[in-house]
This record gives C-alpha cells, structure tokens and sequence, in this order.
C-alpha cells in the first residue's frame, strides 16, 4: 500500500496518494489484531514506539489522534454527506506527508 501511494504521490495524484497511505494508518492501529482489539493496539504501538518516554508518548498519543479525526472528518476515504471537502493539492501533500511521517516512525521502530 505504501508503494501504491509513493507512486500515486509522485505521479501528483495526491488524492489517490492519500487514500492509500490513509489505508496503511487503519492498517498500522491494528498492528496487534486479531490479539488486541483496534484501541488497544493502538495504545500498545504507541507505548512500543514512545519507549517509555511519557514526553514522547503524550506526542504521538496526540499525533496518531488528530490523524484518526482528519480522516474522520476529511472526504480522504469515506465521502458521506458532512465530511469536509479537499480540493487544494497543497492540502492532500500535508496530509499525505504528515500521515507518512507518521507511518515511517512506526514501521521502522516495530519491524
């Protein structure tokens, strides 16, 4: 998925960009499924990844929070009636950097 979405990103498909790298997030918060249901997992790749700095877990206990309420609340992967609407490119590159950044951290930290 995250290749998809390099290319897609590259290519200056930043829409398609971020539905795939959006895709991988949902993916990384249920790292420890089927064991641990989606918000436990969660709080268990952010204590994995925070090594036991409260400083830097309260970090990226906010970072992983305002990525699930821009996904929640954007039309990046669901577009139901409500859902705020992006149509600068400008707005999908932040979005798709930030979530990657993100995903880069945690990947490289539980692999």
């Amino acid at each position: 998925m995250i290749n998809k979405a390099e290319i897609l990103y590259s290519e200056g498909k930043y829409s398609g960009a971020v539905e795939k790298i959006w895709d991988t997030f949902e993916r990384i918060k249920t790292y420890y499924a089927p064991t641990l249901k989606k918000n436990k997992s969660v709080e268990r790749v952010i204590d994995d990844i925070s090594k036991r700095n409260t400083n830097i877990r309260q970090m990226f206990e906010n970072e992983f929070r305002l990525l699930i309420d821009i996904g929640n609340s954007y039309c990046i992967r669901h577009h139901e009636v409500g859902k705020i609407t992006v149509s600068n490119g400008i707005h999908f590159e932040y979005f798709y950097k930030r979530c990657f950044t993100l995903i880069s951290v945690v990947l490289k930290e539980l692999q």
